[in-house]
């Protein structure tokens, strides 16, 4: 039986997975630099919803990790998603942060450095190199939104006028 080490989880992730990861020499972390693989970062009340609605769109919802120091689920997605497409989600984000990450932006990954509650895990492991479309993953979160509003204006009590 081998150890699980930064660098043999590095080479699964690369090897088996497909992930351009990294080591980081300094703190033992392992990272993917976005570029071949993008990354949408959801805090995690509305990353729920938008797992829940990819399962029901047939994607799987993965892969996931989560961040639970920040309460952020970052979705790895694939790289396709238009400059005029994320110009036009970014306003509807607005207050959630929620943002698609900057290529060259270092998303860390789990490690066996990292142990415990307060470390990044997996939410939705990779079963391989699949990665969701990051269009299908904009209209999960579209949806997740959609549905946080509707249910924040549809849950309020009207005020009653008192008798005169």
């Amino acid at each position: 039986m081998t150890a699980d080490t930064a660098r043999s989880r590095c080479l699964f992730y690369r090897n088996t997975l497909y992930l351009p990861a990294t080591v980081d020499p300094v703190t033992g972390g392992i990272n993917v630099r976005v570029g071949l693989v993008w990354a949408v970062e959801i805090p995690s009340h509305i990353a729920q919803l938008v797992k829940i609605d990819l399962h029901r769109r047939g994607q799987g919802g993965g892969p996931i990790v989560c961040n639970p120091r920040r309460a952020v689920w970052t979705f790895l997605i694939r790289s396709e998603v238009p400059a005029a497409v994320a110009a036009r989600e970014a306003p509807l984000w607005n207050g959630h942060r929620m943002a698609i990450l900057a290529p060259g932006t270092q998303v860390p990954l789990p490690s066996p450095q990292g142990r415990g509650v307060f470390y990044r895990r997996w939410i939705t492991a990779p079963p391989g190199p699949y990665r969701p479309s990051g269009l299908v993953v904009l209209g999960s979160v579209r949806a997740a939104l959609s549905a946080l509003n509707q249910n924040a204006t549809t849950t309020r009590i009207p005020r009653i006028p008192a008798r005169v």
